[in-house]
């Protein structure tokens, strides 16, 4: 069980601004929030302020049970609060100025149905058609387009599909073999 109140009293002493909320609010409220593992950005997740706690979303994902552990301690870090509208846009936008996407945030590498994109031309790998098409600038459907043979280059560039559980299969996206 998780024990909040000497580490509530801390964030006090420290100048940490708090938000009141009424019960019925924190049963409709959406947030925005940071799950760090250590000083590792490790999940940009929206969901319900009274779920925070219990962290639905990043468990659906499979990576997290191989990286978290019952006795890993994380930090949560509501970032904004709002309509669910509104927090998934801002999220969305959030993710796009983040240097690299947090692992959680990422395709699993575990779902044997997810496979990595790998431009030809520098040897960078993606984890996903979103991911490089954002990397290079171009619209995520021309990339499946090219990917599926439909388009002979794509900005001048050739991408290839990586398969899950290819020695290709880098530990971090967008790094150069």
């Amino acid at each position: 069980m998780l024990n909040t109140s000497g580490n509530i009293f801390r964030l006090k002493e420290r100048g940490v601004a708090f938000i009141g909320f009424t019960q019925a609010e924190i049963a409709r409220c959406h947030t925005i929030y940071e799950l760090w593992a250590g000083d590792s950005l490790i999940y940009l997740g929206v969901g319900l302020l009274r779920d925070l706690l219990s962290m639905k979303e990043p468990k659906k994902h499979g990576a997290f049970v191989k990286l978290v552990s019952e006795d890993t301690p994380l930090s949560i870090v509501v970032k904004y609060t709002g309509g669910m509208v509104e927090c998934n846009n801002k999220r969305a936008a959030m993710l796009r100025d983040l240097p690299a996407r947090p692992i959680l945030n990422t395709p699993s590498p575990l779902n044997s149905r997810t496979s990595w994109v790998k431009c030809i031309n520098d040897g960078r790998i993606y984890r996903s058609q979103l991911e490089a098409a954002e990397a290079y600038g171009v619209a995520q459907g021309n990339m499946s387009a090219h990917l599926s043979g439909r388009l002979k280059t794509l900005g001048g560039r050739v991408f290839e599909i990586v398969p899950v559980g290819s020695k290709e299969y880098p530990a971090h996206a967008g790094e150069t073999k």
